[in-house]
């Protein structure tokens, strides 16, 4: 039994909207933004400068990874007129990926 693309069939026909879900105005996508706030505050705050993208990365990629579990929890939907719950994860995975890209691995080896 796969995905019922019915509540689609009218946008693909160029009738009707796509369903609206999303972010606006609910007070998760807000706690989830203060929170990678809060951890990239806490990393450049508590650490040295050498060191915070290296602690960034992984709080990033759990924020990521705890609001595609949100979404996938309560049936947000994927595709949306603007921006989901699974666009959000995505974006903070992405950020996630980009802090380990660009975090020296030489500076953490020196803190053990």
């Amino acid at each position: 039994m796969g995905p019922s693309f019915e509540k689609f069939v009218p946008v693909l026909h160029g009738r009707g909207h796509a369903p609206q879900s999303g972010p606006r105005g609910e007070a998760w996508a807000w706690a989830f933004h203060a929170l990678g706030a809060l951890v990239v505050a806490a990393a450049f705050l508590l650490v040295p400068p050498s060191v915070a993208l290296s602690a960034v990365a992984p709080a990033f990629l759990l924020i990521g990874a705890s609001l595609a579990a949100y979404a996938w929890a309560t049936g947000q939907p994927v595709r949306t007129e603007g921006v989901s719950a699974w666009d959000l994860a995505g974006l903070y995975v992405f950020l996630g990926f980009i802090a380990m890209g660009l975090a020296n691995p030489d500076h953490v080896a020196h803190l053990f």
